[in-house]
């Protein structure tokens, strides 16, 4: 089993985690992905076509959440600790911020929280989750 990606975070802290929504892998980002490779690996490079392919490719990796529910819990062993807010800053290209109060992380005692964020697109559409990662609380003199 591979080991979960964390976060190293001293408690007591205000815990802001910025986000970009993505989907690498519809149809359009695939093909766009194609042409951004078939470009780098042109002979002689150009620059305006290795550009234009990318900016092509970074619009098709775009996710519109707009009306989404957006859910983020940490836990641990299974227990919630806290709900995290979720801050949506644009939702026509997916950038959003998942967040708690320095207040309520003051309590976080020092060691690994499993946290994942879950996406509901619409009415029927299912969940989609995050992978989990962990946050890795460290003691901070303020809160000994």
């Amino acid at each position: 089993m591979s080991k979960l990606p964390f976060i190293t975070f001293k408690r007591g802290d205000t815990f802001k985690l910025d986000l970009t929504v993505t989907d690498k892998l519809n149809d359009t980002a695939v093909a766009a992905k194609v042409a951004l490779d078939a470009a780098n690996a042109a002979e002689p490079q150009v620059t305006l076509d290795i550009s234009n392919a990318q900016a092509a490719y970074d619009a098709a990796i775009i996710v519109d959440i707009t009306n989404w529910t957006i859910i983020s819990h940490v836990r641990w062993r299974g227990k919630l600790v806290t709900t995290l807010s979720v801050v949506i800053a644009n939702a026509a290209t997916g950038i959003l911020s998942i967040n708690a109060t320095s207040t309520q992380t003051k309590d976080w005692e020092p060691r690994d929280y499993a946290c994942d964020i879950e996406f509901i697109p619409g009415i029927g559409a299912g969940t989609i989750s995050s992978q989990t990662f962990l946050i890795k609380v460290e003691k901070d003199q303020s809160y000994v």
